[in-house]
């Protein structure tokens, strides 16, 4: 009916993503009017499979990322409060981004094998929030206390890496999310350079073979862990005037599709 419809980035696109990388010319009818991405990267990777007439492909940031760091909602200094409240001193603080693929015992050798001056801020996926009662008694079972999930897990991402020190996932895009605050990460899947390319060459993202060699690798990265502040753009457009520009692309292609 020739309605412009636009797919608006979550997580990683790139020539691993099975949604977004190498559709075939038989299939290109079914791709939306543009795509919506947060970085160059993720451009480049949808140029590389798309036609001269395929979508529009615009980088327009994590709008999300910006509303959360940018927003005055009195919310807001509640949740930053509350975060305050379960920070203990003297802890380093971990994020683990869980994933619904993943079994929930895997991360259990590490939280394990975890000094006491580390508390873990485990983020449940959203497809797993029923899962956390489970989760906890994994955790009680194996003498695990050092930890909070429920808040990980409801709070907004970027308040919580702005508390955090590490962030440990296997193959989460939270990675992305993470580097924006100079978070550097452990991905514990060895294709991880496959996912994260970019970070791995930037030093913000790191991959160990054994359990041994990966609690010492979350150890080094505490002791480094730099500035939590975000990476500043300079003379980044409004998010309102990102919109109206990706707005007035769909609707250009549109017409020229007519």
């Amino acid at each position: 009916m020739k309605i412009p419809s636009a797919d608006i980035q979550h997580g990683l696109q790139g020539d691993q993503h099975i949604a977004y990388s190498g559709w075939k010319h038989i299939y290109h009818q079914l791709l939306p009017t543009g795509f919506w991405v947060w970085s160059a990267f993720e451009k480049s990777n949808i140029e590389k499979w798309s036609r001269d007439n395929g979508p529009v492909v615009f980088v327009g940031g994590n709008l999300w990322m910006d509303f959360c760091l940018t927003t005055d909602d009195p919310e807001i200094k509640i949740i930053n409060d509350e975060i305050q409240e379960i920070k203990n001193e003297g802890k380093n603080h971990i994020l683990l981004s869980l994933q619904p693929n993943n079994y929930l015992d895997y991360f259990i050798p590490i939280l394990k094998e975890s000094p006491d001056s580390w508390f873990w801020w485990i983020r449940l996926h959203p497809r797993m929030l029923e899962r956390e009662a489970e989760l906890v008694q994994l955790l009680t079972k194996h003498n695990i206390h050092n930890y909070c999930i429920k808040e990980a897990s409801y709070f907004p991402l970027p308040f919580i890496l702005k508390n955090i020190d590490v962030h440990v996932t296997f193959n989460s895009t939270v990675v992305l999310d993470a580097e924006l605050f100079n978070i550097k990460s452990l991905v514990l899947d060895e294709n991880g350079i496959k996912y994260f390319p970019e970070q791995f060459q930037r030093k913000m993202a790191f991959h160990e073979k054994n359990l041994q060699d990966s609690v010492e690798k979350i150890q080094f990265l505490v002791e480094k862990s730099k500035s939590k502040e975000i990476h500043e753009k300079e003379d980044v457009p409004k998010p309102t005037e990102r919109i109206q520009t990706f707005l007035a692309l769909l609707t250009s292609k549109n017409v020229h599709s007519k």
